[in-house]
């Protein structure tokens, strides 16, 4: 009885006795993720991020979220300085591709989609993709509206997929 009240305080998940233990912890996992993603985006003054999608690149379990920030020079500047928030893997563009964007932040003809596409965070909220985007809005010194995703997943070799 002690086990099912306290899973019970867990949300009222187990609303339905039959629920699985892993589709329980799968609701842990998420909602836990998603409280990350939130205090993320309050950290940065950008809009609380909403579910846009599940399963990821991989059709495996976890949901997406996204929201559509403006990124000033100075939350581009934390996020690329700050260890806490760069995946090893994240890659940059060559400086004068790095010039380019800039200059077209500058301009105001920045496109997100076609170029560079969002800024994503891993499900652990370290930066996956974007490192040139942030790097770019510094150096225009201009804020720019950008698309950013939330919970995209590694392969359990720890590569993204």
């Amino acid at each position: 009885m002690k086990r099912r009240n306290f899973l019970a305080s867990v949300g009222g998940l187990l609303a339905v006795p039959s629920i699985s233990l892993a589709k329980l912890k799968a609701a842990i996992e998420n909602e836990t993720r998603s409280n990350n993603y939130r205090q993320l985006c309050k950290k940065f003054g950008w809009p609380e991020p909403k579910v846009s999608g599940e399963g990821g690149y991989s059709g495996e379990g976890g949901k997406l979220y996204s929201c559509q920030p403006v990124l000033t020079p100075e939350v581009a500047a934390k996020l690329i300085t700050q260890e806490e928030h760069i995946h090893p893997s994240t890659r940059v563009y060559p400086t004068d591709i790095l010039r380019a964007f800039a200059e077209n932040i500058r301009k105001g003809t920045w496109d997100t989609q076609p170029v560079t596409g969002p800024i994503e965070f891993d499900e652990t909220c370290k930066l996956y993709e974007g490192k040139s985007i942030l790097a770019a809005c510094v150096l225009s010194d201009t804020p720019v509206c950008v698309y950013v995703r939330f919970g995209i997943p590694r392969s359990p070799a720890g590569f993204y997929v």
